[in-house]
């Protein structure tokens, strides 16, 4: 003769209403609508009578952790051909500058499969008679770290001034500048948590992060 076991569902809501459901298992759910400063410092209190038994008790306590700050890493520079930035090749005809990052909580882990997007803003040129086409804001989903592309590539007609491969030592030559802000849990652009606020500066054959504020809250 089989037996069934009823699986039950309870559900804990802070400050929002929220649906879930489950097929296995006794499980308790707990939303949160922010975030916490300091460990440990949310507590849960459960009591349960099961079917046939005595009375039951548990007390959890845990931290609702979120998105915090960038980490920066290496900077690559290469020179590149072709006429798309996407996976450009090698060649002469422009730059790429890839700057790496880690993604890091407010309890320290390192976040992983988890979306990031940019903004820009207030995009000045700083080279007279500049055409080099404007910043174009983007979203991925960062697996474990994720590089920000910085790539410039001589199109038909050229551009003013060229773009050249990196040249040693790196040129000086500014070509334009703009407030760039990143943000994390989603692809779309401006949406998520603000981690970083810094300066994108294009030169004529690199890119660099400068003024980097991260966190921001």
């Amino acid at each position: 003769m089989g037996h069934h076991k009823r699986h039950e569902h309870s559900q804990l809501c802070f400050g929002s209403q929220k649906t879930s459901t489950t097929t296995s298992g006794n499980t308790v759910t707990v939303y949160s609508i922010g975030y916490n400063t300091s460990a440990n410092d949310v507590t849960v209190g459960l009591s349960w009578t099961p079917s046939g038994e005595s009375a039951a008790t548990s007390t959890l306590n845990f931290q609702v952790d979120s998105p915090y700050k960038l980490v920066a890493g290496a900077i690559t520079n290469s020179g590149v051909g072709g006429s798309s930035c996407a996976n450009p090749p090698a060649g002469t005809a422009g730059f790429q500058s890839k700057i790496n990052y880690t993604t890091l909580s407010f309890f320290g882990v390192q976040l992983s499969n988890i979306g990031i997007n940019e903004t820009f803003a207030d995009q000045t040129d700083d080279y007279i008679g500049n055409t080099w086409p404007p910043y174009t804001a983007g979203g991925a989903l960062a697996t474990t770290g994720f590089y920000d592309n910085i790539c410039e590539i001589n199109v038909t007609p050229p551009i003013t001034p060229p773009a050249l491969p990196p040249q040693s030592p790196l040129s000086s030559t500014k070509i334009d500048h703009g407030s760039q802000a990143w943000f994390v849990e989603s692809e779309t652009s401006g949406s998520g948590v603000e981690v970083q606020s810094d300066t994108l500066q294009r030169y004529q054959d690199h890119g660099l992060h400068l003024s980097i504020v991260s966190p921001t809250r």
